[in-house]
Protein backbone atom coordinates (compact mmCIF):
# COMPACT_ATOMS: atom_id res chain seq x y z
CA UNK A 1 0.00 0.00 0.00
CA UNK A 2 2.74 2.54 0.68
CA UNK A 3 4.82 1.53 -2.33
CA UNK A 4 1.87 2.08 -4.63
CA UNK A 5 1.01 5.56 -2.36
CA UNK A 6 4.46 6.73 -2.98
CA UNK A 7 4.88 5.81 -6.85
CA UNK A 8 1.36 7.93 -7.26
CA UNK A 9 3.02 10.67 -5.50
CA UNK A 10 6.18 10.87 -7.42
CA UNK A 11 4.39 10.51 -10.70
CA UNK A 12 2.28 13.19 -9.70
CA UNK A 13 5.53 15.31 -8.59
CA UNK A 14 7.79 14.89 -11.79
CA UNK A 15 4.30 15.70 -14.02
CA UNK A 16 3.95 19.01 -12.34
CA UNK A 17 7.28 19.96 -12.47
CA UNK A 18 7.84 18.88 -16.75
CA UNK A 19 4.35 21.08 -16.93
CA UNK A 20 6.32 23.85 -15.41
CA UNK A 21 9.29 23.66 -17.17
CA UNK A 22 7.77 23.84 -20.43
CA UNK A 23 5.97 26.39 -19.77
CA UNK A 24 8.92 28.56 -19.00
CA UNK A 25 10.86 27.32 -22.16
CA UNK A 26 7.81 28.30 -24.52
CA UNK A 27 7.83 31.69 -22.29
CA UNK A 28 11.50 32.51 -22.33
CA UNK A 29 12.33 31.16 -25.62
CA UNK A 30 13.99 33.75 -28.21
CA UNK A 31 11.76 34.60 -31.39
CA UNK A 32 12.87 33.27 -34.86
CA UNK A 33 15.02 35.43 -36.76
CA UNK A 34 14.55 33.71 -39.80
CA UNK A 35 12.42 36.09 -42.26
CA UNK A 36 10.49 35.37 -45.53
CA UNK A 37 11.14 37.83 -48.68
CA UNK A 38 7.61 39.66 -47.74
CA UNK A 39 9.30 40.33 -44.05
CA UNK A 40 6.76 38.23 -41.91
CA UNK A 41 8.49 35.16 -39.86
CA UNK A 42 10.01 32.27 -41.01
CA UNK A 43 7.66 29.45 -39.64
CA UNK A 44 9.23 26.23 -37.65
CA UNK A 45 7.78 23.13 -38.87
CA UNK A 46 6.40 21.28 -36.42
CA UNK A 47 6.53 23.50 -33.94
CA UNK A 48 2.89 23.59 -33.16
CA UNK A 49 1.76 20.08 -33.34
CA UNK A 50 5.20 19.45 -31.34
CA UNK A 51 3.83 22.18 -28.33
CA UNK A 52 0.58 19.99 -28.63
CA UNK A 53 1.90 17.10 -28.29
CA UNK A 54 4.14 18.24 -24.87
CA UNK A 55 1.12 19.66 -23.27
CA UNK A 56 -1.34 16.43 -24.03
CA UNK A 57 1.70 14.05 -22.68
CA UNK A 58 1.52 16.56 -19.42
CA UNK A 59 -1.83 16.18 -18.80
CA UNK A 60 -1.61 12.19 -19.71
CA UNK A 61 0.86 12.39 -16.93
CA UNK A 62 -1.11 14.57 -14.48
CA UNK A 63 -4.17 12.42 -15.39
CA UNK A 64 -2.71 9.19 -14.82
CA UNK A 65 -0.86 10.32 -11.20
CA UNK A 66 -4.65 11.34 -10.14
CA UNK A 67 -6.00 7.71 -10.86
CA UNK A 68 -2.55 5.72 -9.39
CA UNK A 69 -3.35 8.07 -5.84
CA UNK A 70 -6.81 7.25 -6.21
CA UNK A 71 -6.09 3.67 -6.57
CA UNK A 72 -3.88 3.46 -3.55
CA UNK A 73 -6.66 5.08 -1.71
CA UNK A 74 -8.85 2.16 -2.48
CA UNK A 75 -6.40 -0.39 -1.48
CA UNK A 76 -6.05 1.58 1.41
CA UNK A 77 -9.03 0.83 2.84
CA UNK A 78 -9.49 -2.61 1.22
CA UNK A 79 -6.52 -3.12 3.22
CA UNK A 80 -8.17 -1.60 6.48
CA UNK A 81 -11.01 -3.56 5.92
CA UNK A 82 -9.96 -6.95 5.20
CA UNK A 83 -7.25 -6.32 8.14
CA UNK A 84 -10.56 -5.52 10.48
CA UNK A 85 -12.38 -8.52 9.01
CA UNK A 86 -9.95 -11.29 10.16
CA UNK A 87 -8.02 -9.32 13.17
CA UNK A 88 -6.17 -12.25 15.36
CA UNK A 89 -7.43 -12.11 19.07
CA UNK A 90 -5.35 -14.12 21.63
CA UNK A 91 -7.18 -16.04 24.78
CA UNK A 92 -6.28 -13.36 26.96
CA UNK A 93 -7.54 -10.13 24.67
CA UNK A 94 -11.06 -11.92 24.72
CA UNK A 95 -11.27 -12.74 28.42
CA UNK A 96 -10.09 -9.07 28.74
CA UNK A 97 -12.99 -7.56 26.27
CA UNK A 98 -15.36 -9.40 27.57
CA UNK A 99 -13.92 -8.91 31.79
CA UNK A 100 -14.20 -5.04 30.50
CA UNK A 101 -17.95 -5.19 29.10
CA UNK A 102 -20.57 -3.40 31.13
CA UNK A 103 -23.34 -5.35 32.74
CA UNK A 104 -25.89 -6.01 29.39
CA UNK A 105 -23.21 -4.58 26.80
CA UNK A 106 -22.19 -7.07 23.84
CA UNK A 107 -18.69 -7.85 23.01
CA UNK A 108 -17.94 -7.21 19.16
CA UNK A 109 -15.42 -10.43 18.32
CA UNK A 110 -17.04 -10.24 14.61
CA UNK A 111 -14.87 -11.11 12.08
CA UNK A 112 -12.03 -12.18 14.42
CA UNK A 113 -10.02 -14.88 14.29
CA UNK A 114 -9.77 -17.05 17.27
CA UNK A 115 -8.43 -20.05 15.84
CA UNK A 116 -6.91 -22.51 17.95
CA UNK A 117 -7.31 -20.43 21.04
CA UNK A 118 -8.39 -22.26 24.29
CA UNK A 119 -11.29 -20.93 25.53
CA UNK A 120 -12.85 -23.32 27.91
CA UNK A 121 -15.10 -22.22 30.33
CA UNK A 122 -15.35 -18.68 28.93
CA UNK A 123 -18.65 -16.99 29.24
CA UNK A 124 -19.27 -14.88 26.15
CA UNK A 125 -22.45 -12.80 27.70
CA UNK A 126 -24.20 -12.63 24.03
CA UNK A 127 -20.83 -11.70 22.26
CA UNK A 128 -21.25 -10.52 18.78
CA UNK A 129 -19.28 -13.84 17.11
CA UNK A 130 -20.61 -13.42 14.13
CA UNK A 131 -18.34 -14.18 10.56
CA UNK A 132 -15.68 -15.40 13.18
CA UNK A 133 -13.24 -18.21 12.62
CA UNK A 134 -13.12 -20.75 15.68
CA UNK A 135 -11.46 -23.69 13.80
CA UNK A 136 -10.19 -26.06 15.93
CA UNK A 137 -10.71 -23.54 19.07
CA UNK A 138 -11.35 -25.36 22.88
CA UNK A 139 -14.90 -24.31 24.02
CA UNK A 140 -15.45 -26.81 26.35
CA UNK A 141 -17.97 -25.66 29.17
CA UNK A 142 -18.05 -22.35 27.14
CA UNK A 143 -21.19 -20.35 27.73
CA UNK A 144 -22.18 -19.46 24.12
CA UNK A 145 -25.86 -18.79 25.22
CA UNK A 146 -27.29 -16.10 22.75
CA UNK A 147 -24.63 -15.27 21.20
CA UNK A 148 -24.42 -14.16 17.61
CA UNK A 149 -22.48 -16.92 15.34
CA UNK A 150 -23.67 -16.53 12.27
CA UNK A 151 -21.80 -17.67 9.22
CA UNK A 152 -19.00 -18.22 11.94
CA UNK A 153 -16.74 -20.99 11.26
CA UNK A 154 -16.84 -23.94 14.35
CA UNK A 155 -15.18 -26.32 12.24
CA UNK A 156 -12.87 -28.99 14.32
CA UNK A 157 -13.90 -27.11 17.75
CA UNK A 158 -13.92 -28.90 21.50
CA UNK A 159 -17.47 -28.83 22.33
CA UNK A 160 -17.84 -30.14 25.37
CA UNK A 161 -20.79 -29.61 27.46
CA UNK A 162 -21.02 -25.86 25.52
CA UNK A 163 -24.39 -23.89 25.63
CA UNK A 164 -25.72 -22.72 22.72
CA UNK A 165 -29.10 -22.18 23.90
CA UNK A 166 -30.43 -19.53 21.69
CA UNK A 167 -28.02 -18.60 20.29
CA UNK A 168 -28.09 -17.50 16.40
CA UNK A 169 -26.06 -19.90 14.11
CA UNK A 170 -27.43 -19.52 10.96
CA UNK A 171 -24.75 -20.26 7.95
CA UNK A 172 -22.51 -21.40 10.94
CA UNK A 173 -19.97 -24.47 10.10
CA UNK A 174 -20.00 -27.52 12.13
CA UNK A 175 -17.76 -30.00 10.95
CA UNK A 176 -15.89 -32.70 12.82
CA UNK A 177 -15.81 -31.05 16.18
CA UNK A 178 -15.15 -33.47 18.94
CA UNK A 179 -17.92 -33.17 21.79
CA UNK A 180 -16.49 -35.98 24.23
CA UNK A 181 -13.13 -35.88 26.20
CA UNK A 182 -12.36 -39.17 25.91
CA UNK A 183 -13.68 -42.39 23.90
CA UNK A 184 -16.93 -42.58 25.82
CA UNK A 185 -20.54 -40.50 24.69
CA UNK A 186 -22.20 -39.33 27.63
CA UNK A 187 -24.87 -37.19 27.19
CA UNK A 188 -24.05 -34.85 30.06
CA UNK A 189 -20.94 -34.18 28.23
CA UNK A 190 -22.70 -32.93 24.87
CA UNK A 191 -23.25 -29.66 23.58
CA UNK A 192 -26.59 -27.95 23.99
CA UNK A 193 -28.80 -26.26 20.79
CA UNK A 194 -31.96 -25.29 22.76
CA UNK A 195 -34.14 -23.00 21.22
CA UNK A 196 -30.93 -21.97 18.79
CA UNK A 197 -31.23 -20.50 15.43
CA UNK A 198 -29.39 -22.76 13.02
CA UNK A 199 -30.89 -22.18 9.81
CA UNK A 200 -28.77 -22.93 6.66
CA UNK A 201 -25.79 -24.60 9.22
CA UNK A 202 -23.92 -27.22 8.31
CA UNK A 203 -23.07 -30.35 11.01
CA UNK A 204 -21.23 -33.21 10.60
CA UNK A 205 -20.69 -34.47 14.36
CA UNK A 206 -21.19 -37.53 16.54
CA UNK A 207 -24.17 -35.60 18.53
CA UNK A 208 -25.90 -38.67 19.36
CA UNK A 209 -28.36 -37.67 22.64
CA UNK A 210 -27.75 -33.83 21.54
CA UNK A 211 -30.25 -31.34 23.10
CA UNK A 212 -32.18 -29.58 19.49
CA UNK A 213 -35.25 -29.09 21.35
CA UNK A 214 -37.06 -26.09 20.00
CA UNK A 215 -34.36 -25.31 17.95
CA UNK A 216 -34.67 -23.86 14.20
CA UNK A 217 -33.00 -26.21 11.85
CA UNK A 218 -34.72 -24.71 8.62
CA UNK A 219 -32.66 -26.13 5.55
CA UNK A 220 -30.04 -27.53 8.26
CA UNK A 221 -27.80 -30.08 6.34
CA UNK A 222 -26.57 -32.70 8.78
CA UNK A 223 -25.01 -34.85 5.34
CA UNK A 224 -23.27 -32.69 3.19
CA UNK A 225 -21.90 -34.68 0.59
CA UNK A 226 -18.00 -33.15 1.17
CA UNK A 227 -18.47 -35.16 4.82
CA UNK A 228 -19.73 -38.20 3.43
CA UNK A 229 -17.75 -41.30 3.79
CA UNK A 230 -17.14 -44.04 0.94
CA UNK A 231 -20.35 -45.39 -0.62
CA UNK A 232 -21.89 -41.96 -0.12
CA UNK A 233 -22.94 -42.80 3.46
CA UNK A 234 -22.69 -40.00 6.44
CA UNK A 235 -19.68 -40.31 8.58
CA UNK A 236 -21.86 -39.70 12.15
CA UNK A 237 -25.11 -40.25 13.16
CA UNK A 238 -27.68 -38.70 15.89
CA UNK A 239 -29.45 -41.63 17.04
CA UNK A 240 -31.23 -40.90 20.67
CA UNK A 241 -31.10 -37.36 19.84
CA UNK A 242 -34.02 -34.71 21.34
CA UNK A 243 -35.33 -32.72 18.37
CA UNK A 244 -39.10 -32.51 19.80
CA UNK A 245 -40.58 -28.71 18.88
CA UNK A 246 -37.56 -27.87 16.23
CA UNK A 247 -38.32 -26.95 12.85
CA UNK A 248 -36.51 -28.76 10.41
CA UNK A 249 -38.48 -27.01 7.48
CA UNK A 250 -36.32 -28.63 3.85
CA UNK A 251 -33.42 -30.32 6.57
CA UNK A 252 -30.95 -32.77 4.68
CA UNK A 253 -30.87 -35.88 7.35
CA UNK A 254 -30.05 -38.43 4.15
CA UNK A 255 -28.72 -41.65 5.43
CA UNK A 256 -28.53 -40.77 8.94
CA UNK A 257 -28.70 -42.80 12.04
CA UNK A 258 -31.92 -41.25 13.78
CA UNK A 259 -32.94 -44.42 16.09
CA UNK A 260 -34.73 -43.53 19.41
CA UNK A 261 -34.57 -39.85 18.50
CA UNK A 262 -37.42 -37.62 19.29
CA UNK A 263 -39.16 -35.33 16.96
CA UNK A 264 -42.35 -35.06 19.25
CA UNK A 265 -44.09 -31.72 17.59
CA UNK A 266 -41.41 -31.54 15.28
CA UNK A 267 -42.13 -29.53 11.78
CA UNK A 268 -40.28 -32.02 9.30
CA UNK A 269 -41.94 -30.34 5.97
CA UNK A 270 -40.32 -31.34 2.90
CA UNK A 271 -37.16 -32.88 4.78
CA UNK A 272 -34.99 -35.28 3.28
CA UNK A 273 -34.54 -38.31 5.14
CA UNK A 274 -34.22 -40.81 2.04
CA UNK A 275 -32.63 -43.78 3.67
CA UNK A 276 -32.67 -42.81 6.89
CA UNK A 277 -32.74 -45.01 10.08
CA UNK A 278 -35.72 -43.65 12.05
CA UNK A 279 -36.52 -47.15 13.90
CA UNK A 280 -38.04 -46.35 17.21
CA UNK A 281 -38.22 -42.86 16.58
CA UNK A 282 -40.91 -40.90 18.39
CA UNK A 283 -42.39 -38.79 15.67
CA UNK A 284 -46.17 -38.07 17.66
CA UNK A 285 -47.36 -35.38 15.90
CA UNK A 286 -44.92 -34.60 13.66
CA UNK A 287 -45.50 -32.73 10.23
CA UNK A 288 -43.54 -34.98 8.05
CA UNK A 289 -45.93 -33.68 4.83
CA UNK A 290 -44.04 -33.38 1.48
CA UNK A 291 -40.63 -34.85 3.13
CA UNK A 292 -38.96 -37.43 1.23
CA UNK A 293 -38.73 -40.99 3.36
CA UNK A 294 -37.89 -43.61 0.33
CA UNK A 295 -36.14 -45.98 1.63
CA UNK A 296 -36.10 -44.93 4.97
CA UNK A 297 -36.56 -47.52 7.96
CA UNK A 298 -39.57 -46.87 9.90
CA UNK A 299 -39.42 -50.07 12.37
CA UNK A 300 -41.19 -49.29 15.40
CA UNK A 301 -41.88 -45.45 14.90
CA UNK A 302 -44.38 -44.00 16.66
CA UNK A 303 -46.41 -41.68 14.12
CA UNK A 304 -49.29 -41.06 16.67
CA UNK A 305 -51.14 -38.01 15.31
CA UNK A 306 -48.26 -37.49 12.37
CA UNK A 307 -49.09 -35.69 9.20
CA UNK A 308 -47.72 -37.63 6.14
CA UNK A 309 -49.61 -35.76 3.17
CA UNK A 310 -47.76 -35.84 0.22
CA UNK A 311 -45.15 -37.62 1.99
CA UNK A 312 -42.59 -39.96 -0.46
CA UNK A 313 -42.78 -43.47 1.89
CA UNK A 314 -41.48 -45.59 -1.82
CA UNK A 315 -39.52 -48.45 -0.92
CA UNK A 316 -39.71 -47.32 3.10
CA UNK A 317 -39.20 -50.31 5.51
CA UNK A 318 -41.30 -51.19 8.47
CA UNK A 319 -44.38 -49.30 8.08
CA UNK A 320 -46.61 -52.10 9.09
CA UNK A 321 -44.62 -51.74 12.30
CA UNK A 322 -45.37 -48.65 13.43
CA UNK A 323 -47.37 -47.38 16.27
CA UNK A 324 -50.20 -44.86 16.36
CA UNK A 325 -52.54 -43.47 14.35
CA UNK A 326 -51.80 -41.65 11.46
CA UNK A 327 -53.40 -38.03 10.83
CA UNK A 328 -52.77 -38.03 7.03
CA UNK A 329 -51.31 -40.17 4.31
Amino acid sequence: MNFVRYTAMLAGRTAVRRFIMWGRHMKDRPRSRSMLNDGSPKPRPGNGESAIARLACCWLAIIGAVALAGAAGCSAITTAQAAETTRKLTAREVVHMLFQAKRGERVDLSGSDLSGLDLSGVDFKGADLSRSNLFGADLSDANLSGADLTGAVLDRTVLVRTNFGSAAMRDASLLRPSVAPNLQFVPDDLPSFRNADLRGVKITARLGGADFSGANLTAADFAPASERGLGGTPTHGLSRTNFAGAILVDANMAGLTLAFSTFRGADLRGANLTGADLSNADLTGADLSRANLAGADMSGADLSGANLAGADMEAAVGIETTEGKIVAR
